[in-house]
């Protein structure tokens, strides 16, 4: 408890192992609490994407969702079979991340008006007229969202793990696949 109490609540990366100064439109930290110096658990990111996290590597595999809701009672029970089958064949720990973020349809429906007006055809141009109305009405009744699932695979040891890690992401991404889901080892760039 004591050692939580003096721990630093700020924390800044610091390439160097020393923070810089905030600049000058950020809030104002008092003296008397520094932001101490963030640690990140990845030490790099190769090429391929593979993250070296000192005792271990880990691979993302990015995916989409399915909604299982839409299913008949055979089919739901197929997917959550083949999904138990990949639960089952996993070798290490994962972790499954799902975000959302909120979607902005107001640039969208511009654009589909602005288009609209080039449409020579008068009734696909009032189509896209409404279908712009239609967005500009769903993000001002409704807060939509986009949603986005990373499922990251480790492998730990000192010989072979890149190549554990980066066998074990192509399985995970080949077994959900099999469910509907899109999925997509991400690379370096993708994971940085």
């Amino acid at each position: 408890a004591i050692r939580h109490t003096r721990h630093p609540r700020t924390l800044a990366p610091a390439p160097a192992g020393k923070t810089i100064p905030a600049p000058g439109w950020a809030p104002q930290v008092p003296a008397a609490t520094p932001p101490a110096v963030l640690r990140l658990p990845a030490k790099a990111v190769a090429a391929s994407g593979i993250i070296d996290a000192g005792s271990h590597a880990v691979a993302l595999v990015a995916c989409t969702t399915v909604n299982i809701n839409l299913r008949t009672g055979d089919e739901q029970a197929a997917l959550l079979g083949a999904y138990g089958r990949w639960l089952n064949s996993l070798g290490g720990p994962v972790q499954v991340v799902i975000s959302a973020q909120r979607v902005d349809l107001s640039s969208h429906a511009q654009r589909m008006a602005d288009g609209a007006e080039s449409i020579a055809n008068p009734a696909l141009a009032e189509a896209a007229r409404d279908y712009a109305d239609f967005l500009d009405d769903l993000a001002a009744r409704r807060d939509p969202l986009w949603r986005t699932v990373t499922i990251a695979v480790t492998a730990a040891g000192e010989k072979g793990r890149d190549t554990d890690v980066a066998r074990r992401a192509e399985h995970t991404a080949s077994a959900l696949s099999s469910l509907g889901i899109q999925t997509a080892v991400l690379d370096g760039a993708r994971v940085t």
